[in-house]
């Protein structure tokens, strides 16, 4: 008779190899995203009211200019002082958007500005304007490259946004290489300053 040889297998790892992922993170992230899920009708409800009922808000609240004052220097790669024109802008354009995208940035700001789901979503412990520069990036670099398509999406808004109210601004026309409107189309009346 053959004797049957015994075949060893190696231990289960808690690492998988095709995805990188231990079970320890996937744990972390999988409790992080059920607490954001089960947050969003409690945040919701508290700091929103129905759409119609939304009174104008050109201004942005403390919170949210805090946000705007962190972010906009990482995302225009610019000082503090070249980004507060943009932040002091930032209200009137949110309020300009369509009912529904004014409502869905709403509620994008409600999370990023609430500590609970700030960390929790965008993995920044200390309030904005106290994070760091490498916290910020990583932030934006991280939901830039998300594979949830919700999170991209906050990050296109947030950064194409700010990008429209810095860039279309015509003192900062030449650092986007635009020459400003042509002169036909400045010649037009409603280009042309009316008198007080």
């Amino acid at each position: 008779m053959k004797a049957i040889s015994m075949v060893s297998c190696p231990p289960a790892t808690a690492t998988s190899s095709t995805s990188g992922l231990s079970r320890r993170t996937f744990l972390k992230r999988t409790a992080m995203a059920s607490a954001v899920t089960a947050s969003v009708p409690w945040i919701h409800g508290c700091a929103s009211r129905p759409m119609e009922a939304m009174p104008a808000q050109p201004d942005l609240s403390d919170d949210q200019r805090q946000l705007f004052l962190a972010l906009a220097p990482v995302i225009l790669h610019r000082s503090p002082e070249e980004s507060e024109p943009v932040v002091d802008r930032m209200g009137l354009a949110i309020d300009s958007l369509g009912d529904l995208n004014r409502s869905q940035f709403d509620e994008l700001l409600a999370l990023l500005t609430f500590a609970p789901t700030r960390v929790a979503i965008a993995g920044v412990w200390p309030a904005w304007e106290d994070a760091s520069q490498k916290d910020k990036e990583e932030f934006l670099e991280d939901w830039r490259s998300s594979s949830l398509g919700l999170l991209n999406a906050g990050y296109i808004g947030l950064t194409k946004l700010t990008a429209a109210l810095h860039y279309g601004h015509p003192e900062n026309f030449e650092h986007s290489g635009y020459p400003g409107l042509p002169v036909a189309v400045q010649s037009l009346p409603q280009f042309q300053e009316s008198p007080v």
